[in-house]
């Protein structure tokens, strides 16, 4: 191997061996989606003068339609029920009670406490408030 190839492969052994540190002192990462990125204030509006865990529906000949409060609702509920399979497979704490009028009460309360955090956030908290 002639001095330039080994100077090469050394600065590309180095590069790698950078990348390897690196990657140990990375923090996990948590990418969320759907509606529940969405900030408090547009929760509380999609829920305005609705009893807890109501939501609206029309019918059309091409399906029924949802209006945002489903869309809040359906994401909460995917989320504890994710939530829930974490927490039985892990055996740390209990399972989240998801029932759609106590959740609505709840993240009403902790949205108006707290305008401008996201759903997600309040779906943590309430997560980290039952099963505990």
């Amino acid at each position: 191997m002639t001095a330039p190839e080994k100077a090469a492969v050394k600065i590309i052994l180095a590069l790698l061996l950078s990348c390897v540190s690196t990657a140990v002192h990375a923090q996990p990462y948590f990418n969320p989606s759907g509606i529940g990125r969405s900030g408090c204030g547009q929760y509380l509006s999609a829920f305005h003068d609705r009893p807890p865990g109501k939501i609206r529906t029309i019918t059309h000949p091409e399906g029924e339609f949802v209006d945002e409060a489903a869309r809040y609702t359906d994401w909460l509920a995917g989320f504890f029920t994710a939530s829930n399979w974490w927490i039985a497979r892990s055996g740390k704490g209990n399972s989240v009670r998801a029932d759609y009028a106590t959740i609505d009460v709840w993240m009403k309360r902790w949205c108006e406490q707290n305008p401008t955090k996201s759903v997600l956030e309040g779906a943590i908290e309430y997560v980290n408030a039952a099963a505990n």
